[in-house]
């Protein structure tokens, strides 16, 4: 039997039908639709191509457009070259960033910060005449500092502004050297001095000064140091002549101290240093205060003295020919005072230690 082959689903129908038994598409073809193209019912296959046609063509306009974008940034930054070595920093600025809106680069990047620094630096040169003309020499300088080598319109010009300041400061310097002098601040006119001399090793009146205040400076030092001595001894002694307690219930004071090479006894007997040029007697006035409720036995032999380099002595029997520190009983609230003489290298202070049944106590020795 004669089949016909429906044009849209493909299926075979008999010859004598004019509708697909399969589809229900029309068999009939006339002669306009013999040559027409058919466009199939499955849309898929279009969509696929027409997202690869649509997707090739965006990537070709995004080369293009990112190409573009490129040359257009470094055209950028060439022309910012330009302005900067024009010195037009801030116009340079306003460029680059303009460019940063199209694209970022690295390059970019580096040349807009670098523009940056340099409107810094153009305005510390700025600042720095400013301050120049108003004599505030050291804050020009510090201004004049900011200013970078890359600023090529104001660093072929700073050297000298900064010689001016720098001479000025140190004219200023070396007066306000001469107002510390006038008042006796020697110490202080002298490093003013010196900060002159730093700044302008030519200044030869600075240089003519500077042995004199040197000399000045030092005696005001060793003044100082002496006075300051003077002041820890007089502290000393005050220390040394109040009653210091240990663990226990005796106090400790030294109200008297003074030297001698020779101590003389009754009868016109004497005691004598043999090597008086290293060896001295040390007498202390030692007072022994109890504070307790109950009655302390303090003896001479509870006391010693040791030197700077470490010599250790006990009394001296030279004691007992003055009033000196006997073996007592102590009652409550009840103190004792006598001489203990120690026969000890010559020294300036030594340490008195006690050790008893009252307790320790250990007292710095500042010859009076």
């Amino acid at each position: 039997m004669a089949t016909i082959q429906c044009p849209a689903c493909h299926k075979e129908n008999e010859q004598a039908n004019t509708i697909c038994c399969s589809c229900g598409e029309s068999l009939i073809q006339t002669e306009d639709k013999k040559g027409m193209f058919k466009f199939p019912k499955d849309t898929r296959l279009l969509f696929v191509i027409a997202l690869i046609v649509i997707g090739s063509l965006i990537l070709v306009w995004s080369n293009y457009s990112n190409k573009r974008n490129i040359t257009l940034v470094n055209e950028s930054i060439q022309y910012s070259k330009d302005l900067v070595s024009q010195g037009d920093y801030e116009e340079a600025v306003k460029i680059l960033e303009d460019a940063a809106n199209i694209k970022k680069t690295k390059e970019l990047e580096e040349a807009l910060s670098l523009a940056n620094t340099l409107i810094k630096s153009d305005n510390s040169f700025r600042n720095g005449l400013g301050l120049l003309k108003e004599n505030k020499f050291r804050m020009a300088l510090d201004e004049f500092e900011k200013v970078i080598d890359e600023d090529t319109k104001n660093h072929p010009s700073i050297d000298a502004y900064v010689k001016q300041a720098t001479n000025s400061l140190a004219a200023e310097t070396l007066s306000m050297a001469k107002d510390f002098y006038a008042v006796g601040d020697y110490k202080q006119a002298y490093l003013e001095l010196l900060s002159a001399i730093y700044l302008s090793p030519s200044l030869k009146e600075a240089e003519q000064l500077k042995g004199i205040y040197e000399q000045a400076k030092n005696n005001q030092e060793e003044q100082e140091r002496l006075e300051a001595v003077k002041r820890e001894r007089e502290l000393n002694l005050e220390q040394m002549k109040k009653y210091e307690y240990g663990l226990g219930a005796v106090g400790i004071a030294v109200g008297e101290t003074k030297t001698s090479s020779r101590v003389d006894g009754d009868f016109g007997f004497y005691h004598y240093v043999i090597n008086p040029q290293n060896e001295q007697y040390l007498w202390l006035w030692i007072g022994a205060n109890n504070k307790g409720t109950s009655t302390v036995h303090v003896n001479p032999n509870d006391f010693r003295v040791t030197s700077p380099n470490g010599y250790t002595a006990n009394y001296n029997e030279a004691s007992f020919d003055v009033k000196y520190l006997d073996a007592t009983n102590i009652p409550p609230n009840s103190y004792i005072a006598g001489w203990l003489i120690f026969l000890v290298p010559k020294a300036d202070n030594y340490v008195l230690h006690y050790n008893g049944l009252g307790g320790a106590v250990t007292k710095e020795i500042i010859l009076g």
